[in-house]
């Protein structure tokens, strides 16, 4: 029952990090987009989706 408690509370945690890194690696391309080439423009789309 622990390993499982352990097991939920691992995932939620990755599933909220992952959701606050991709934002805020969205919010980063977004700023700095003049700067970017154009082979980067993909990844906030597939962020955005997911």
């Amino acid at each position: 029952m622990y390993l499982l408690d352990l097991n939920l509370l691992f995932f939620v945690y990755f599933k909220q990090s992952f959701y606050y890194m991709s934002l805020l690696v969205f919010f980063l391309i977004t700023s700095n987009l003049s700067f970017l080439p154009f082979s980067y423009f993909p990844l906030p789309i597939s962020f955005q989706i997911s």
